[in-house]
């Protein structure tokens, strides 16, 4: 059967069913028009995607949580520390972008929207 080559060391089946030969119907051993082939193959790639998507929504999530865990070291910092709340604040905001090289602006959306999917919407979250 061939395959597709999907990121390095990975390879994605051509059809819905591995070890399958596509070009003949299930439990008929009637030979599949080009088109049904075209459409298991398209199904397979498609399902491939969504995979891929699932995969990437793990590591989402694990960032977010990382992100939080992060803010919620750099808080702890500040017990008996003679720094304020908003400088250690901005310094972790800094940390972050210089780290991810984005805009501070949207590092400190990332803490934002992490620390409220951690604690306020662990549903959503998961």
């Amino acid at each position: 059967m061939e395959t597709i080559t999907g990121p390095p060391g990975r390879a994605l089946p051509a059809g819905p069913n591995p070890g399958v030969d596509p070009g003949v119907a299930p439990d008929q051993g009637q030979p599949l028009t080009a088109a049904a082939v075209h459409l298991e193959e398209l199904g397979a790639l498609i399902d491939a995607v969504t995979a891929i998507d699932r995969a990437m929504a793990v590591q989402a999530a694990a960032r977010v949580v990382a992100i939080d865990a992060a803010r919620v070291c750099s808080e702890r910092e500040l017990d008996g520390s003679a720094f304020s709340p908003a400088l250690t604040r901005r310094s972790l905001v800094a940390e972050l972008a210089c780290a991810l090289r984005i805009p501070e602006s949207t590092a400190s959306g990332l803490l934002e929207s992490s620390r409220a999917l951690v604690h306020d919407l662990p549903d959503t979250l998961s």
